[in-house]
Parts: C-alpha cells; structure tokens; sequence
C-alpha cells in the first residue's frame, strides 16, 4: 500500500518532534567524555555507508541559524538538519535539503517540487492548513 506525501509528511514532522524532545531531555546530560564522542562519529560514518539504499525526500527550509544554516562550504547543515536526517534514516529515507523562499513553501509542495518543509513554525490556528 502506498502512502500519500500528506502522511509521509506528517510522519516526519511528528518524527522530528519525538527527535526534537528527545535532544532538549538529554542536553543537560551532556559531558566532556572525549570516547564516547569518537565513538558516536565513528557509528555516523557507518550509516552513512548505508545511505545509498535509502528513499530521497526532497526537503526545503530557509535560514534560521543555528537550526538551518549554511556551512563555510555552503552546505545545508544545523541541529534540525541533523535531527531530521537520523529520523529520516530511521524510516527508509535520506533527505535532500534545499534553501527555499518559505512564503513559496505551499506552493512548491503542491507541485511536488518538495516533499516536505521543516522550519520553525507554528500550526496553532493553522492545523487543517498544514495538514
């Protein structure tokens, strides 16, 4: 059964948020323990591997530093980024992120140009719309 972009969309907003909670509960558990550092990116190098069989998601932001930015080599990067792309690899996915102009965001969903935004936005008053 295929599952329309709507509920993929949802899933992965609920996803980041579930990823979003989990990061701001474990934050003040954070340490200077140097191993268990190298050891967290030497496992990212390894699913990274794993990439190439995953599902592309085009995904589109705007700049909001320091959750999406542009790096010195003018990759797309940042905490939500970071967020977004271990959930989505959780499920299937891999994403490819584009800097979008965010008044345009309904418009480049609805043509199927992106599968799904993530930003900081707020539903209230707004839940059927972006649903």
């Amino acid at each position: 059964m295929k599952r329309s972009r709507r509920s993929v969309a949802i899933s992965l907003f609920v996803a980041l948020a579930v990823a979003s909670a989990f990061v701001v509960a474990i934050a003040g558990c954070s340490g200077s323990n140097d191993g268990a550092s190298t050891s967290a990116l030497e496992g990212l190098d390894a699913s990274q591997a794993k990439d190439d069989n995953l599902k592309t998601l085009n995904v589109g932001s705007d700049l909001y530093p320091p959750f999406v930015y542009t790096d010195e080599y003018g990759d797309i990067v940042g905490l939500d980024v970071e967020i977004l792309t271990e959930a989505l690899a959780r499920i299937g996915y891999k994403p490819k992120y584009q800097l979008i102009d965010w008044e345009k965001k309904k418009e480049l969903l609805a043509s199927g140009e992106l599968d799904c935004v993530m930003g900081s936005f707020s539903m209230t008053g707004s839940e059927n719309e972006y649903r």
